[in-house]
């Protein structure tokens, strides 16, 4: 990752707001872009992240959001650097089906991208299996008459 320094002019070190953060990264990225010293480091290939605040870190795996709280635990379980694309397509579906179960206002429709060297693939929408049939969802334990909906 890119680190901010800025030796001649020490009054942009104080624009702390997350615009001035990434403006200031992408002036050192473009820098050591063009730097020939630099130019191996920048042709590598990395999974990173960077928050408003500018707060960043790389990972082998990462989620966003609630996907942090509940993706992450799945992904960190069956996660293996020699899993199979249907394996890891299977893992990123339940993945998702939990965040969709927990998330009142979403759809069961995903999109799935992968990107490997030779370029990125990005599916066609497509809807999840889900299952709403639960025995306690049909057939409630309490009556209405106690007070109580399940």
């Amino acid at each position: 990752m890119c680190a901010c320094v800025w030796p001649a002019a020490p009054d942009r070190r104080r624009l702390r707001s997350p615009y001035a953060a990434r403006m200031r990264t992408r002036a050192v990225a473009y820098d050591h872009q063009r730097s020939s010293l630099h130019t191996r480091a920048w042709m590598c290939s990395y999974l990173g992240y960077v928050d408003m605040y500018g707060t960043s870190f790389s990972e082998d795996i990462l989620a966003t959001g609630m996907g942090t709280h509940l993706a992450l635990p799945l992904i960190r379980e069956r996660w293996s650097a020699d899993m199979s694309e249907g394996e890891a397509r299977a893992l990123l579906e339940d993945c998702m089906r939990v965040c969709w179960y927990r998330d009142t206002r979403a759809l069961n429709k995903i999109t799935l991208a992968k990107v490997t060297s030779e370029g990125s693939l990005i599916s066609e929408p497509y809807t999840l299996d889900t299952k709403w049939d639960f025995k306690s969802f049909v057939a409630p334990k309490a009556a209405t008459d106690t007070g109580g909906s399940w």
